[in-house]
Formats: structure tokens, sequence, C-alpha cells
């Protein structure tokens, strides 16, 4: 299902973003202590998921790279939300 979403498959990209979801969202949480900002870094994690995707080398690595992600995205959505922003779409340009 990776390599469909690697070549542009929006259906396969939406099974990968579901099952992966709840363990993104957790993650952001566990970051973030905050189920708004948790929410906010989910959305830019998994938009910058499906920017990155047909760069992503090695498949088998699609759920480290995610997680990778959301971990990374996680302070960047506090810092929106700091600034009176949603912490997802002014930084999505």
């Amino acid at each position: 299902m990776v390599e469909q979403a690697k070549l542009g498959d929006r259906e396969a990209f939406t099974r990968l973003a579901f099952e992966l979801s709840d363990h993104l969202f957790a993650v952001a949480h566990r970051i973030l202590r905050d189920f708004d900002a948790a929410g906010d870094a989910l959305q830019v994690t998994l938009l910058r998921i499906w920017r990155d995707l047909p760069s992503l080398r090695d498949p088998d690595r699609f759920e480290a790279s995610a997680t990778e992600s959301a971990a990374s995205h996680a302070p960047l959505a506090r810092r929106g939300r700091d600034r009176g922003g949603s912490g997802a779409s002014d930084r999505e340009s």
C-alpha cells in the first residue's frame, strides 16, 4: 500500500493515514500534553508525509518515518498555537 501511495494513489494514502492516525496523535499528545495542539500536529504531519512520500526511499520504514515526522512537527504545532494561529495552516505554504 505504501508503494501505491508513493505513486500518488490518494485512497492508498488515506488507508495508511487512517491506520496510523491514532499512533501519530498519541506521539504528538505525549510531547504536547494538549489534545487540540496534538490534533493540529497530526494534520501537519499527515500533510507533510503526503508531500514527502515520493522521496521515501525504503517503504518498509514508512511507519518509522511517519513517527519521526510526528515527533518533529509536534513542537511546531505548539508554536503556532502560541502565536495565536491554528498551528497548521499558518505554516503550510
